[in-house]
């Protein structure tokens, strides 16, 4: 079998043998499969005492037209691809590498020495054939004498060489690895070497790298591991996940990303218990998908939050000195406050509060939700006493207590201390503002028609809210004639007075104009004479007016249930 090469070099001369650049190498046993699987082949090339220059040369396929040309004849078969000539002073003997060299499925042809490009491509097919020894002594040597050439792949396949069974080098380890942790971060190494470059590190005396290595690996992996239950949870099965990951905590050591993700548990737990219904539901879905029977009984609401607390709790236990050990202690309270234990939260709240005292960010939190638990039980003087020191700080729960103390105020039945308290925080919630609104509203009302005997006292209750003094105009009118001109008796307190002197004028105090509740006065009017009245009554700038009938009359009426009328 014979290789043929034509390149463009010129005449060339090797054993005697001169062509127009045609170089024949005789009797070479190229394996069946060399087009996916390069293999790397040894040629003794005879050329005396003289080394032959051969200028590197890279040779593409014809096109028409064109004067380059690239053929390589197997078994009479012409196979016309690009390949790659690479050469400079020509030692013996000389290798040369034939295969799909560069991986884009063709068949190349490489001549060199054993540095540079020829170095790297041998040392690959070594190190892909799993011929680590071979491998080693030329990505060592290219490692040593020219670093930059090709960094990212020597560094990782000596690495990878060094990780394996029978090559450890703890130094050689360490040297490979600070090149590609530096300058490649974006590599991806596999567990089971980080691994062993951590024991590297261990047995090079680099103790805190060792450390900061295996952490690293832990943190690396548990996240890995995780996504699993960010799957399960995207599938439908929330309670599933949170079961995984928590066996996951379980299975690591306590790193602060295993403790973190342990405490967003918890959190992720918490915020799902309020849609339980939709997680139960999206439950008896999934198994009927599946062709499985639903489960009998699905978590509720306090369930979640019973579970929440039991995290939180273990959380609290195993981790005291962690830094989200208040947040876990505020979170228990909310979770006890959502199932409606109040007692249990001004307890734990109590506790918390001296335990967590230097808290910057809960602190005041504890001493808040200490209020609001009195507030619910009813205890308003304790609940006043625990939220007045919020309320009179700068904490960030400052404008909670303030809120609160208005409502202490409000169900105290005290309007006045509680629009002082709820204009402190107006412009942040609504609700204050409508107490506000509600408290400072005013009104005055009268009866429409009210109607008296002849000798009886005529006495009208006016209804009013947050008014000084009501001023009364009494008129005397004929019904008969302003029925005659309006046709009309239901707009009757609306008449035009104007220029017409009232009867009767009268003015009463009801007060300070701060009363904050409905409140009622009766007004005695001094008619004594039968007829028709007109009231109009004036408080601060509203008006209200009814008509007074004094009258011996009696209207009775009688249904007929027959017609209807």
């Amino acid at each position: 079998m014979e290789l043929l090469v034509e390149t463009l070099a010129g005449a060339t001369e090797f054993d005697g043998t001169a062509g127009r650049g045609l170089v024949t190498f005789s009797d070479l046993a190229l394996p069946a499969d060399l087009n996916t699987k390069p293999r790397i082949l040894t040629i003794s090339v005879d050329t005396g005492d003289t080394a032959i220059t051969m200028p590197r040369i890279i040779c593409q396929i014809t096109r028409p037209g064109g004067v380059a040309c690239a053929r390589i004849l197997i078994r009479d078969i012409t196979v016309k691809n690009g390949f790659a000539l690479a050469g400079c002073a020509i030692p013996v003997p000389r290798e040369i590498v034939v295969g799909d060299v560069d991986g884009d499925q063709d068949l190349d042809l490489v001549i060199g020495n054993t540095i540079g490009t020829f170095g790297i491509v041998t040392s690959r097919l070594y190190f892909n054939d799993g011929l680590y020894t071979e491998a080693l002594e030329k990505l060592s040597d290219l490692f040593r004498r020219n670093r930059k050439y090709s960094e990212l792949d020597v560094a990782r396949m000596l690495l990878w060489i060094y990780t394996s069974k029978g090559f450890y080098d703890a130094k050689g380890i360490v040297d490979v690895f600070e090149v590609l942790r530096e300058r490649y971060p974006q590599l991806e190494i596999p567990f089971d070497k980080i691994l062993v470059v951590g024991r590297a590190y261990r047995d090079i005396g680099e103790f805190e790298r060792a450390y900061l290595v295996f952490r690293a690996t832990i943190d690396a992996s548990f996240i890995k591991d995780a996504n699993v239950s960010a799957v399960l949870e995207d599938e439908g099965q929330f309670l599933g996940s949170i079961d995984y990951q928590e066996d996951l905590w379980r299975e690591y050591p306590d790193t602060a990303q295993v403790t973190s993700a342990y405490f967003a548990l918890s959190q992720a737990l918490y915020q799902k218990a309020p849609k339980a219904h939709l997680l139960a539901e999206q439950a008896r879905q999934l198994a009927i998908a599946k062709g499985e029977k639903p489960p009998k009984s699905s978590p509720t609401k306090v369930d979640m939050l019973t579970e929440t607390i039991r995290l939180l709790s273990d959380f609290l236990t195993l981790y005291p000195t962690n830094p989200l050990a208040d947040d876990a202690a505020f979170s228990i309270a909310n979770a006890f406050l959502d199932l409606k234990q109040h007692g249990t939260v001004v307890t734990l709240c109590g506790q918390y509060s001296d335990r967590f005292a230097d808290s910057k960010e809960f602190a005041s939190g504890f001493r808040y939700m200490v209020a609001l638990g009195h507030f619910w039980q009813r205890h308003h003087t304790e609940a006043l006493t625990a939220a007045r020191i919020v309320a009179d700080g700068k904490s960030k729960d400052r404008d909670f207590a303030r809120y609160i103390v208005g409502q202490i105020y409000h169900a105290e039945g005290k309007p006045g201390d509680a629009i002082q308290w709820y204009r402190k925080v107006a412009d942040k919630y609504s609700d204050a503002k409508q107490a506000i609104d509600y408290f400072e509203r005013k009104h005055i009302a009268l009866e429409e028609v009210s109607i008296f005997r002849p000798g009886k006292p005529v006495e009208l209750t006016l209804k009013y809210r947050n008014i000084k003094e009501a001023s009364y105009q009494v008129y005397r009118v004929d019904l008969m004639k302003l029925y005659l001109r309006e046709k009309n008796l239901s707009s009757i307190t609306k008449v035009n007075l104007a220029g017409i002197k009232p009867l009767v004028e009268m003015t009463i105090q009801l007060g300070d104009g701060k009363d904050y509740v409905d409140k009622e006065k009766v007004a005695r009017l001094a008619l004594k004479d039968e007829g028709a009245y007109l009231v109009i009554c004036r408080g601060d700038d509203l008006f209200a007016s009814g008509l007074v009938l004094v009258t011996p009359l009696k209207i009775e009426v009688q249904e007929d249930v027959t017609s209807g009328r």
